[in-house]
């Protein structure tokens, strides 16, 4: 089976100990559309002059036109592997039910060397066409593989007619030796997971893959559907009509490449990843040796009890924790004394796991000394340092990364996403206001992307991002979807990024910090770290790079991810305009908002007598009381709590309960010292004047206190964030960027080294009364 190594990676410090196979397969020829529309059907239904759907321009295919049967039986194939050879190849299809014989690739030269980025059609109504030329810009070959009586000549493919429908149809793709290199991929699969698959192809559609090819698209790539546009021998249509992207493949350009270092996991470009690493120094034409740790020089000083390269840059080299590029005695001894705590450090911790299970112990020790006998079990490449985290999401996160993000744009483009904004008094006006979620003000433009230097992405989506406080011309928040207009782009498996400004935290500690704090009491909030951007060559500064919260972020942190997620925008439960601007996160939570309508009414309605269990039944109460607990405990000024906003939740299908999460994390550790006692939201307003959940949240608080919080670390994590980013400030903007960063820096020093008498001191005072009384919406003007 396929590990997917996808094509466009990002440096790669790494903190987590989850193990994945850096060393596997890409997939050298992929099934990139096929061709369901029957005979009697033209693309889309209809007839030559009008599809289904009543457009008078319908789709058509631009090498047929619009003809009925869009052009009969045919499939396309491209090619992801630099320098493929695919004579004696063969090509295994499935039609309902039935598998047909297999159509083999010739012997012919044309076969021999096919450059990345080529497409292959393979046809049954259209000629031979082998004029295959890349240097000038043709990268196509067609092969007529119909009877010879129909037109098929056999020089470059098996003559012999195939199916191609919408029954069920799949591709399998065989190298010379009969190993499966591609497939069975189509309609009716069940994915490598045991997931049937649910697309469903008709007779006026075609089959095609909605993303750019690369080395990493598998047999069930979400990319695959059906589809109402057709593109015989060119790059297919996506999402808009905007066409693949194949620069990649037709370029020069290293990928995948993890770690950014500019050494292709497949620098031979054989479409198999680390099957020739980079020895004795190479750097050209060959693997990266340590995948995920950003080696240039590829550093091979020597291996397992010896000085002689092994192809594992020293880097990754596990079991060298001494950072010689060797593993030697001296290496299992150093193992041997850290483990007994003799000796208080390893030079290079992450290199010490050998024996893949998690640990640095005497085991590893012990595995170490006895390979320099070549005892078993053996030294393996397990490591932190050679394997990563478990999640490849984690590399974009990773707290020590500053990932550079270079845009270019029309700058005009530019200037109109930096001055549109949002004019608060117009949406008070707006006799909508209240009735809906707050209208977006802001665009979408096309932009490429320069990542850290070395990956480009083109013609991702960019837009302002921003509700009041965070709005700036000078340095707008940014958000980023690189799959708004070609699907299939990421940076370590990542399509959307939120690029905070930091206008309301000129320290650049508070937003990581406070969501690292809800991920230590185990509740989901976002991973985050820090950006460089700029624009058409101005630098703009540091962001903070924040995880956003959408399906992807519910699939991870929740055991069911269909469920529904909605975000504070100054909303809550009271009635009125706070229950309609709540702002749909998900599909499914689009579909409707019972669930607030239903809370609003029972937190409304029902006597205190009967609310916790009507409570219970709607909301994950120690769930809401920790999420709460650490608002107060942080002061988060802007949160749900109190100012009923910067915050969402999420309802689970499996159990039908509401769990609360913290967003936008810029107004917390609130400098003036805010009480825990600032209520102002309907839930906790009601739950804090319940004595059982009062009681829960004081506890919790006091929980939290003894528990979870740790000023010295946060103090620490000050120091560091300092030292990671004042390089930059200084290179950037000079001294005066640095000193102003680190003023307030001072300042939350000061609240954090108080912040626990603080709030012990509010805990040993008598509970502050919170009267249980609606607080005005925006909206609401004339409430008084």
């Amino acid at each position: 089976m396929t590990t997917r190594i996808p094509p466009r990676r990002g440096q790669c410090p790494l903190l987590l100990m989850g193990l994945i196979a850096t060393i596997a397969s890409a997939e050298p020829l992929v099934l990139n559309e096929y061709n369901a529309v029957s005979g009697s059907n033209f693309l889309n239904g209809g007839d030559e002059f009008v599809d289904e759907d009543g457009n008078t321009s319908p789709p058509f295919d631009p090498f047929f036109g619009r003809v009925q049967g869009n052009g009969g039986d045919w499939f396309e194939l491209v090619v992801v592997a630099e320098g493929l050879d695919i004579r004696g190849w063969q090509l295994e299809i499935f039609s309902d039910g039935v598998v047909e014989p297999r159509l083999v690739f010739t012997d012919a030269s044309l076969w021999q060397s096919l450059e990345a980025g080529t497409i292959i059609t393979v046809a049954e109504d259209v000629p031979d066409d082998p004029s295959y030329d890349p240097a000038n810009g043709d990268w196509w070959i067609n092969v007529n593989a119909a009877n010879p009586e129909d037109g098929g000549t056999g020089e470059f493919i098996t003559a012999d007619n195939f199916p191609v429908n919408n029954d069920d149809w799949q591709l399998t793709i065989y190298d010379a030796e009969g190993n499966v290199v591609f497939g069975p991929a189509g309609e009716g699969i069940v994915s490598d997971d045991g997931i049937a698959s649910d697309i469903g192809v008709n007779s006026r559609e075609v089959f095609a893959l909605q993303a750019s090819p690369a080395a990493d698209i598998g047999r069930d790539d979400p990319g695959y559907n059906d589809s109402n546009t057709s593109s015989f021998g060119a790059p297919n249509g996506v999402l808009d009509q905007v066409a693949q992207d194949f620069t990649p493949l037709r370029t020069d350009q290293p990928w995948p490449d993890r770690d950014f270092d500019g050494i292709s996991e497949d620098g031979n470009r054989n479409g198999i990843v680390g099957d020739a690493t980079c020895i004795g120094g190479a750097t050209a034409n060959c693997d990266d040796n340590c995948a995920l740790v950003a080696n240039p020089g590829q550093a091979d000083t020597g291996g397992i009890g010896n000085a002689l390269a092994d192809g594992i840059g020293n880097a990754c080299q596990c079991g060298d924790v001494n950072n010689d590029g060797q593993v030697l005695q001296n290496d299992g001894l150093r193992v041997r004394a850290f483990a007994l705590g003799i000796l208080p450090q390893l030079p290079s911790p992450t290199k010490c796991d050998v024996s893949g299970d998690g640990l640095c112990d005497l085991f590893d020790a012990a595995v170490i000394l006895r390979a320099q006998t070549g005892q078993p079990p053996g030294v393996t490449q397990s490591c932190e340092a050679a394997v990563g985290p478990e999640d490849e999401t984690d590399l974009l996160y990773a707290a020590d990364r500053v990932v550079e993000i270079d845009v270019t744009m029309d700058p005009t483009d530019f200037q109109t996403l930096r001055e549109q904004t949002r004019d608060i008094n117009e949406l008070i006006e707006d006799p909508e206001c209240g009735t809906r979620p707050w209208p977006s003000p802001f665009t979408w433009f096309p932009a490429d992307i320069t990542v850290d230097g070395a990956q480009q992405i083109n013609l991702v989506g960019i837009r302002k991002k921003g509700f009041q406080g965070s709005l700036s011309e000078e340095k707008p928040a940014l958000k980023l979807d690189l799959g708004r207009f070609i699907a299939g782009s990421d940076i370590n498996g990542v399509t959307r990024l939120t690029l905070n400004n930091a206008r309301q935290d000129p320290s650049l500690v508070k937003q990581c910090l406070a969501f690292q704090i809800y991920r230590d009491a185990g509740l989901a909030a976002s991973r985050c770290n820090f950006a460089q951007v700029s624009v058409n060559g101005e630098e703009l500064g540091i962001y903070v790079n924040v995880e956003e919260v959408d399906e992807t972020f519910v699939a991870r942190n929740f055991n069911d991810p269909l469920g529904k997620l909605f975000e504070a925008e100054i909303s809550d439960f009271w009635p009125g305009p706070w229950i309609n601007t709540w702002d749909p996160d998900t599909e499914t939570a689009e579909d409707g908002n019972e669930e607030i309508l239903d809370l609003a009414n029972v937190l409304e309605f029902t006597p205190y007598e009967t609310l916790l269990p009507e409570l219970e039944a709607r909301v994950d109460i120690p769930w809401f009381v920790r999420y709460w607990a650490i608002e107060a405990l942080i002061a988060h000024s802007d949160g749900y709590a109190f100012n009923m906003n910067n915050s969402f939740f999420y309802v689970s299908p499996m159990d039908n309960q509401m769990r609360f999460g913290p967003w936008d994390m810029d107004s917390d550790f609130f400098p003036e010292g805010q009480s825990i006692f600032a209520i102002r939201s309907a839930l906790a307003r009601r739950m804090y004047n319940l004595p059982d959940t009062q009681a829960l949240f004081l506890a919790e608080v006091q929980a939290l206190v003894d528990t979870l919080w740790d000023a010295d670390a946060y103090l620490a994590e000050i120091d560091r964030v300092d030292a990671l980013l004042s390089p930059r400030l200084l290179a950037l903007f000079g001294q005066g960027a640095v000193n102003e960063m680190r003023f307030f820096q001072d300042t939350l020093r000061s609240w954090l080294s108080n912040r626990e008498g603080d709030v012990l001191a509010e805990l040993a005072a008598p509970p502050v009364d919170v009267r249980d009384v609606k607080v005005p919406h925006l909206c609401e003007q004339d409430v008084p």
